[in-house]
């Protein structure tokens, strides 16, 4: 699940606040919030530039062939699952197969920690010292990771997500369950966000555009909006 969808989570429940507050104008703040949310995503959306990001990306392959070597399970590649509400999007690392079912049993979400790259052996304290793992090598369930892996487990329909903690001389798997609580709480409070914020904006600026278009003299040759990075890449040439 990407960053943003985490990002949509975490304002979801600041909706639900604002709701309990019954303060109208803390909606207009959020709504404004999100937009400008919105438009920072749409332009930093390359972050392989990110040494920790690049290492995280060239060493993936390095962390499922460790987990499919542990385990024995069948791990394969999978592209975007939407919700099937369509309020959110989210692309595990991998599928995992048990045995030879036609549906997968879990699925498998890869961290390699930058930090970690020059260690020469791994003990317990060093993987404590990542901010998202407990003193029982747990997923912690106020960070979010927790709740990046509850919501692709339900967008993918299945019950356990394992995590694989990759260095290049150690690993660590721990496993997460499917939180029924959390699907009811959370889901909802999603899907109002997006109807409500993402689906009115998105339909205010192509409200916008058609307008503009309509005004125009000769509105079958109105010059078309620029997408946002192509812009950036002209600008960068010039």
């Amino acid at each position: 699940m990407s960053t943003s969808a985490l990002q949509l989570i975490r304002f979801s429940h600041q909706v639900k606040e604002y709701r309990a507050w019954g303060r109208p104008w803390l909606e207009e703040w959020f709504e404004n919030k999100l937009n400008f949310f919105i438009q920072c995503m749409t332009i930093f959306n390359d972050f392989d530039d990110i040494p920790e990001v690049h290492w995280g990306n060239i060493h993936e392959s390095d962390g499922v062939c460790a987990y499919k070597t542990r385990t024995g399970y069948v791990v394969r590649r999978t592209g975007l699952w939407i919700f099937p509400t369509g309020s959110m999007s989210c692309s595990p690392d991998g599928l995992i197969y048990s045995t030879m079912k036609r549906y997968p049993d879990g699925i498998l979400e890869v961290k390699c920690p930058f930090r970690f790259r020059f260690k020469r052996y791994m003990t317990r304290y060093d993987y404590m010292k990542l901010d998202y793992i407990n003193p029982d090598m747990t997923i912690r369930r106020d960070h979010k990771f927790y709740h990046r892996a509850q919501a692709e487990m339900y967008g993918t329909h299945t019950r356990w997500c394992d995590f694989l903690i990759w260095t290049p001389v150690d690993t660590l798997i721990t496993r997460v369950y499917l939180d029924e609580d959390w699907v009811e709480i959370n889901v909802p409070i999603i899907d109002y966000v997006f109807k409500k914020y993402l689906l009115r904006s998105s339909n205010k600026r192509d409200e916008i555009v058609t307008r503009r278009n309509a005004c125009h003299p000769r509105s079958d040759r109105a010059p078309q909006p620029i997408p946002l990075r192509e812009a950036l890449k002209r600008t960068h040439e010039d």
